[in-house]
């Protein structure tokens, strides 16, 4: 059985279609933030507390942020699967994407200049950015993909089921913004459930770790 590193397996399923399930998305987004609804409620907490201070500090706040965010954005998706593996999370668990700090940094400077020049630019190539690199954070994150590989490999797997991740993203901003109206306090249900519903479909489409061949196209779908 021929075992291949994590970068080729990732461009294997690139190059595949695959079958998009929104309702488990939900569903299993749903069960994992249930299992730790207190801890990921917390790590919400101190995300929403480091941006709402670094905004009040000019210019070097910007900066800060910069740095700060990509990797606490990170920690969501390193929590949530240490939450899955081991049904059981520690605080600590959610700042472990700092390890790779440099990668997401320039990952979240990078692409934020991306989707800001597509609103620049008639708004619709902004949007199909936005969803196009859905899947980034998690590649540099679990797959240790450099930035740039990330973004390219990111659009290259969602832009085959766009409109399927374009609608599961409306339904986790509707949702995000239904958690607003009680003094925002349901943002520390839905922050969470969102990243862990995108982490499920990640885990669904890409999955982890150095695998066989054989096991890889076990959910690709066919281009005949």
């Amino acid at each position: 059985m021929e075992i291949i590193d994590q970068y080729s397996r990732i461009k294997r399923i690139s190059e595949n279609e695959y079958s998009f399930h929104f309702e488990k998305y939900l569903s299993e987004g749903w069960n994992l933030f249930r299992k730790a609804p207190l801890l990921l409620a917390l790590y919400t907490l101190i995300f929403l507390c480091v941006i709402t201070l670094l905004n009040f500090i000019p210019l070097i706040g910007a900066i800060v942020s910069a740095i700060v965010i990509p990797i606490l954005i990170g920690g969501f998706y390193v929590g949530i699967k240490k939450l899955d593996d081991a049904n059981s999370v520690e605080i600590g668990d959610f700042f472990e994407s700092s390890d790779n700090w440099l990668q997401l940094f320039v990952f979240g400077v990078v692409s934020g200049l991306l989707v800001s020049l597509g609103y620049l630019l008639l708004v619709l190539p902004g949007i199909w950015f936005s969803v196009a690199i859905l899947f980034g954070y998690p590649l540099v994150v679990f797959a240790k993909i450099e930035f740039w590989d990330s973004i390219k490999i990111s659009a290259k797997i969602i832009n085959k089921k766009w409109f399927n991740f374009f609608g599961l993203v409306i339904v986790l901003i509707l949702i995000n913004i239904v958690g607003t109206i009680p003094v925002g306090l349901g943002l520390f249900i839905t922050i969470p459930f969102s990243f862990a519903t995108i982490y499920a479909c990640y885990k669904d489409i890409v999955g982890f770790g150095i695998t066989a061949e054989r096991d890889i196209t076990d959910h690709l779908v066919d281009d005949l």
